[in-house]
């Protein structure tokens, strides 16, 4: 006895009961309770309900088949083409050794290869030095915005300090630091005191309302209630017990419950891709099956609702009795066990032939029932098990261990495995999910509802983990074997492995082609409101928001990109009294910074790196998979032609996007505003220019560069090459390499097309057919436009150059 006392406390009822509450007001909207006004003020849900009811969210995912472009462009990259004529072939000594250690450690000695061939690597290439040539310049103050300064804690109003600057600058990182990082270091915090913060249950509460939909308020608050206090009290007696927090719960397929196997055998077991979920599985309830430890954190409410799970149930026997499961019946291919224990759920072997990985749907098609049924799973003494932990010997035979996939909170968010809050045992299971998710509940991110400890500050913080770092990490790996791959295999069979669903990476390729288009689709957004059919400046016709229009986006189909505020009237308000107690809803604009953050960011975070020791700094970002894809989205953005890259009217009246993962050439006639102004073209023009250049690609900085001739601030190049604009009221020529849709060569026409129809222009080049009114808009609009060449100008001479003097 040391005479310490020592006591804890757990805090539960409240929050629960709240959230349960909070759950009851959207089943309530959702099954007409409610009426359609009252859930959010001033906003009539009517089409949101009839979209949530149908199933169907404003974002549409795209099938594998319209990723052909996307992979052919890896197949085919920078990467493939350095390595032809001098490929590594795989050898049968090679698959021995990864037979033994797995793919991992015989991949690291040719990361380092590749790393030292400067692919994805660091070596001279740093996007803060870049950015640190914009610091104090006017051209960092223009990227200011009201909205960033509310997401860094600010007053929209406020001066801009060096503090203010520090917080909220782009250039300075501030807030991509701290959105990155403060709420992932309060995870942290409460993970190492085990403590279940209470928004963990946010996105597991909307997964429930759609399930409990047509049940009175009552019956749907006792049912969250139970499902809140079986999960969250087995939870924390898990840690009373010893147990750690286990991430991997819900990626460890080989140890769902039985129901969730049982419902899934029909008879065809494959990839959601190939086997896609069916109504019996619906109605079933599959996924509340889906997970092997209550120390997860579930990404539905419903999930951890059976209670403990196997994992548990063997940790704690190990724990407590030091005794081990293995196979009775191992089947037909013994080896998977280990590989599914050394992969963390997740099988690559890199063959002569081709990479090969093997679907946890493989899985139980090699073995049937037996994977799961208890009657084939017996215990044993852990000290029978071998020194690799895979085997067990008893009295004479051998037996395979029952792999546990473990994944703790120092491993988690940091690819697309073993994460918080997530549902689905691969790749694109989990990100289909969090697709539907991420969009669907946009009204009970964005809308404050009376929650005094909402604001910009925290939607920031909170939601670039939970969605866009969290999309930015997924691609990580996704681009690191992109580039690594090439170095053993022709085009031909990346293509094969990539876009094959059982045998290959199908899946991830379809999780990572829809998360690039949902950071696209939130990058050019457009605002809810009324729109019309408008000619514009340059002679062009857009969709654009305004009075008299006859077409109407609401929140099924559009964002609302401006915070607002209740400031009451007839006397009073009784949301508070100082305006920023009145907030209403948060701007889209702050999430569409974030989707630029997140597309741009190349830092990356590979735990189990080679040794302890190594420092190596890889690289890797949306840019390295979607290069071509990234520079026609950036011309549309400079030149505001959004006839290829814009959300558009279909023929049948519905708001789609293109296929930002194709090859982007169809002409759109009913383009639609996607809200992308100064600021936003300035934000993708800077963390494109610091970020999206490689040691084998410069394309992007290439194409986007503009500069004044004549000031030494370009390079030297034929006139051939060249497209130029010589602006009226300055005397000074803008040119811009002649690139096939590079953006610097999209904006000088841009400003050409505005000359030729001004007042600036005289002589018989000049547009005919345009009134005095139209010559007059356009005057205006070039004088506009021409701020943001100048800008862009200055900024590709800082990124390319920077300053003579300060280098």
């Amino acid at each position: 006895e040391t005479g310490e006392i020592v006591s804890g406390m757990a805090y539960m009822y409240h929050h629960n009961n709240t959230a349960a509450w909070r759950t009851v007001e959207m089943i309530e909207l959702l099954n007409g309770a409610r009426k359609p006004g009252d859930f959010i003020k001033g906003l009539d849900l009517t089409e949101w309900i009839d979209q949530i009811n149908a199933g169907k969210g404003r974002f549409q995912t795209r099938g594998l088949e319209e990723a052909t472009t996307m992979v052919d462009r890896i197949a085919n990259s920078v990467f493939s083409e350095y390595w032809a004529g001098r490929r590594t072939p795989i050898t049968a000594e090679d698959e021995a050794f990864q037979d033994k250690h797995g793919h991992h450690k015989w991949a690291h000695k040719h990361l380092q290869t590749m790393y030292d061939a400067g692919h994805l690597s660091g070596l001279g290439n740093s996007p803060q030095a870049r950015l640190d040539r914009i610091k104090g310049k006017g051209l960092e103050k223009l990227l200011i915005h009201p909205e960033l300064k509310m997401a860094a804690g600010f007053a929209p109003d406020a001066d801009l300090s060096e503090e203010l600057l520090d917080a909220v600058s782009p250039v300075r990182q501030g807030l991509s630091a701290s959105v990155r990082d403060r709420d992932r270091i309060r995870q942290e915090i409460a993970a190492s005191r085990n403590m279940y913060l209470p928004e963990m249950l946010d996105d597991a509460l909307m997964g429930l309302a759609r399930e409990v939909k047509g049940k009175t308020s009552e019956e749907v608050y006792q049912i969250v209630r139970e499902s809140v206090y079986t999960a969250v009290f087995a939870h924390e007696v898990g840690h009373s017990l010893g147990l750690m927090h286990n991430f991997g719960g819900s990626d460890d397929a080989v140890n769902y419950f039985d129901g969730y196997w049982k419902l899934r055998d029909d008879g065809k077991v494959g990839p959601r891709l190939n086997d896609p979920i069916s109504d019996k599985e619906i109605d079933g309830k599959i996924y509340n099956y889906a997970y092997s430890s209550v120390m997860d954190y579930a990404g539905r409410l419903t999930i951890d609702g059976l209670g403990v799970g196997k994992y548990d149930r063997a940790a704690i026997l190990y724990g407590y009795s030091n005794k081990v499961e293995v196979y009775k019946d191992p089947g037909s291919v013994p080896q998977r066990w280990k590989q599914w224990f050394d992969g963390r759920s997740e099988i690559l072997q890199f063959f002569v032939l081709g990479p090969q990985a093997v679907h946890y749907t493989t899985i139980y098609n090699e073995t049937g029932p037996k994977m799961y049924l208890d009657d084939n799973r017996m215990l044993v003494d852990a000290g029978t098990l071998s020194t690799d932990l895979s085997q067990a010997s008893v009295d004479g035979q051998t037996y395979y261990r029952v792999p546990y996939v473990y994944c703790t909170h120092g491993r988690s968010d940091l690819s697309d495995s073993c994460l918080t809050r997530d549902f689905g045992a691969d790749s694109m299971e989990r990100m289909q999910h969090f697709l539907a998710e991420w969009d669907t509940w946009y009204l009970t991110r964005a809308f404050v509802r009376g929650n005094l400890g909402m604001n910009n500050n925290t939607y920031a913080n909170r939601y670039y983990r939970r969605i866009y770092n969290r999309i930015k990490q997924w691609h990580d790996i996704y681009g690191l074997y992109a580039a690594f791959l090439p170095q053993f295999y022709a085009p031909q069979t990346l293509n094969a492995f990539l876009t094959d669903p059982v045998n290959g990476w199908g899946g991830n390729t379809w999780a990572i082609q829809n998360a690039f288009q949902y950071l696209v689709e939130t990058i050019l957004m457009p605002d809810v409101g009324s729109y019309a059919k408008r000619p514009q400046a340059d002679g062009s016709s857009l969709w654009q928001a305004g009075g008299g229009g006859n077409l109407s986006l609401g929140v099924t189909d559009a964002r609302y990109y401006s915070t607002s505020w209740s400031f009451g009237g007839q006397g009073g308000r009784e949301c508070g009294y100082f305006w920023y107690e009145c907030l209403e809803r948060i701007g889209f604009y702050v999430d569409k910074v974030m989707a630029m953050m997140a597309i741009s960011d190349s830092r990356t975070n590979f735990v189990a790196r080679a040794n302890p020791i190594d420092i190596r700094e890889w690289h890797v970002s949306y840019y390295n998979t979607f290069s071509e894809s990234i520079r026609t989205i950036n011309a549309a953005l400079q030149s505001g032609d959004w006839s290829r890259v814009g959300p558009f009217r279909d023929g049948a009246g519905k708001i789609r996007f293109p296929n930002y993962a194709g090859k982007l050439t169809t002409i759109h006639p009913d383009a639609i505003d996607p809200a992308a102004d100064f600021t936003v073209q300035l934000y993708f023009s800077l963390l494109g220019q610091a970020n999206f250049m490689t040691n084998y690609d410069r394309a992007f900085l290439d194409e986007a560069q503009v500069w004044i001739k004549g000031t030494g601030k370009g390079p030297e190049v034929a006139a051939s090459n060249l497209v130029e604009f010589t602006d009226v009221d300055s005397g000074m020529t803008y040119a811009a390499l002649k690139r096939e849709r590079g953006a610097g060569k999209a904006m000088i026409e841009q400003a050409q097309a505005l000359f030729l129809r001004s007042n600036e222009c005289s002589g018989p080049a000049c547009a005919s057919n345009v009134n005095a009114n139209q010559r007059a808009v356009a005057t205006a609009e070039l004088k506009k436009y021409m701020q943001l060449l100048k800008a862009v100008a200055e900024m590709s001479f800082l990124m390319n150059y920077g300053h003579p003097l300060n280098p």
